[in-house]
């Protein structure tokens, strides 16, 4: 991939991660204060979100998407995981997930929202870690596909013959799905 494809990449996988934190919470918001009597639900999301459409209430949304964007930055988990395992990659993102929940906690309580309590917060960090994760899985099953068709390959040139260098080299080959070509 070249590098301006990779800023394309890393953009796009930004807006969907906070486009999926902001779905994460109002899917929440529906689950713990959906209708309790025969109200459809689409009908109860539309009355209940365009009740609470404020000026104020979105300036806080706002300033809650610059946070978790700000959180998932300082987790690391828009660097590069062609080297890491699926699993120190949920790590990351439970983590920035989890801080993002906490901290839309405190932005509520700052906010005075009532419709965000523990167990709404707890709701979105439960749908928030399903949808992102959910969303890295299908990424990593693209660029496996894509590698093994010879797609976002990158070269590599090893420095040194020893035993170890020999050892890379062949674990590198063996491994194709993590998408490098030695070049010497």
């Amino acid at each position: 991939m070249i590098p301006r494809q990779g800023q394309l990449a890393n953009l796009f996988l930004k807006v969907t991660d906070l486009a999926l934190m902001f779905c994460a919470l109002s899917l929440a918001i529906i689950v713990n204060h959906g209708p309790q009597d025969s109200q459809p639900v689409p009908a109860f999301a539309i009355d209940f979100f365009s009740s609470r459409i404020k000026v104020a209430n979105a300036l806080l949304c706002a300033l809650m998407v610059g946070v978790w964007y700000v959180i998932f930055n300082m987790q690391g988990i828009y660097r590069s995981h062609r080297l890491s395992t699926a699993l120190d990659e949920f790590k990351e993102i439970g983590r920035a997930v989890f801080l993002a929940s906490v901290t839309l906690l405190v932005v509520a309580h700052i906010g005075s929202w009532p419709s965000i309590t523990l167990e709404t917060a707890a709701s979105v960090g439960v749908i928030g870690f399903a949808l992102i994760g959910g969303m890295r899985v299908l990424l990593r099953l693209n660029l496996r596909r894509l590698r093994l068709r010879g797609h976002n390959i990158k070269t590599l040139l090893i420095v040194g013959g020893g035993p170890r260098a020999r050892w890379f080299a062949n674990e590198i080959r063996q491994r194709t799905i993590l998408g490098f070509r030695i070049i010497g």
